[in-house]
């Protein structure tokens, strides 16, 4: 399953992102039913690993840096 990352202390206080997908897939105007495609995910599996609180496994990482063609490194915040 996808985790999303809880702050056990103050949770009001804004957690900081992990990563920058939903970014630059924003910036390469590439639709969530065109990555859900291409790396063979549920579209809601997609939706829910761009929020940049979700605490990806590193295989889902290069998956999306596979899909959307950019340095791993650009993904991480």
């Amino acid at each position: 399953g996808v985790k999303t990352r809880v702050d056990p202390g103050n949770k009001s206080k804004l957690m900081q992102p992990l990563h920058r997908l939903r970014e630059i897939r924003a910036q390469q105007d590439v639709t969530l039913r065109a990555l859900s495609r291409k790396m063979h995910v549920p579209m809601r599996e997609v939706r829910a690993q761009e929020d940049p609180s979700c605490d990806l496994p590193l295989t889902a990482l290069y998956r999306w840096q596979q899909a959307l063609r950019v340095p791993a490194a650009e993904i991480l915040v």
